[in-house]
């Protein structure tokens, strides 16, 4: 194989990898030489086309719980995709949890080929709250109740809780 550039750019053994190229019109010639002095071979031109910049910014992590994340991207007009994406929003709640991968693409007039670019956010999941020795009523004269919560790196809020207590009165 060869090509009609400096260095055969674009081609890697039988390949021709048209993302290694910049746009352009290209002939790719294959020879066969069968090991005597005849050698045969075939040219294909081939037009490379350029595609617009797409890009966007997305945030290095979320928690599955989070509110949807708006998304734009540039140049403006494009799609996106991939799973949590509804309606030009990021929903952590529909994605599923790990490494996600989101994806742009936007054509614009005069170009053959779409602008892609894509993005990846690590949604962790939250974690499993419990709170335990809790009654589901209490008299204005009752104990102070201590409570007790699971993951234990938790905080305690409401109405009658200091620290780690519950004083009904």
């Amino acid at each position: 194989f060869s090509i009609n550039n400096t260095n055969n750019a674009g081609i890697d053994g039988n390949t021709f990898n048209p993302t290694l190229v910049a746009p352009g019109s290209y002939a790719i010639t294959y020879t066969v030489n069968t090991g005597g002095a005849c050698a045969s071979s075939i040219t294909q031109n081939v037009v490379v086309n350029g595609a617009p910049a797409a890009s966007f910014v997305l945030a290095d992590s979320t928690c599955s719980q989070d509110s949807p994340i708006a998304l734009t991207g540039t140049p403006a007009g494009g799609v996106f995709s991939g799973p949590g994406v509804f309606a030009g929003n990021f929903d952590p709640t529909l994605s599923g949890t790990g490494a996600i991968t989101i994806t742009y693409t936007v054509s614009v007039p005069d170009s053959v080929c779409p602008g892609v670019a894509t993005e990846t956010i690590q949604v962790n999941p939250a974690p499993v709250v419990s709170l335990t020795g809790l009654a589901s009523t209490y008299c204005l004269n009752s104990d102070v109740v201590t409570l007790a919560g699971t993951p234990a790196l938790g905080t305690y809020s409401g109405p009658g809780v200091t620290g780690g207590t519950f004083d009904p009165a």
